[in-house]
């Protein structure tokens, strides 16, 4: 039983034509089979899909030049006890020569 290989690769293009050529076929099983390679390898092998950033602690806020007044920090709707998603949230002040980012020794 010999295979004709015009046979087995041929596909259906969107206009379904049935093209029995193997010029054409090989290519594009090869082409597809590639295709399918590389997504697998590069999304499921490599666990593209879990890579993601490392979370950030929180925001800081940084001012180059220290304030000419300084709020009490009871006054600031979001500190202590403010409303909203920033309730709770632990604040203070900290002097130009202590400001370390994201490390700091110490926690307000």
């Amino acid at each position: 039983m010999a295979f004709d290989l015009d046979n087995i690769f041929t596909y259906t293009t969107i206009q379904l034509v049935t093209v029995r050529d193997r010029r054409l076929g090989i290519p594009y099983y090869l082409a597809m089979i590639a295709i399918t390679a590389f997504i697998v390898n590069n999304i499921i092998a490599d666990q593209l899909y879990l890579k993601s950033e490392p979370p950030t602690a929180g925001s800081i806020r940084v001012n180059l030049a220290a304030p000419k007044t300084l709020q009490p920090i009871t006054s600031i709707t979001y500190c202590n006890g403010g409303q909203g998603s920033m309730a709770n949230v632990a604040c203070g002040y900290l002097a130009g020569q202590v400001s370390c980012v994201p490390d700091c020794p110490f926690h307000l």
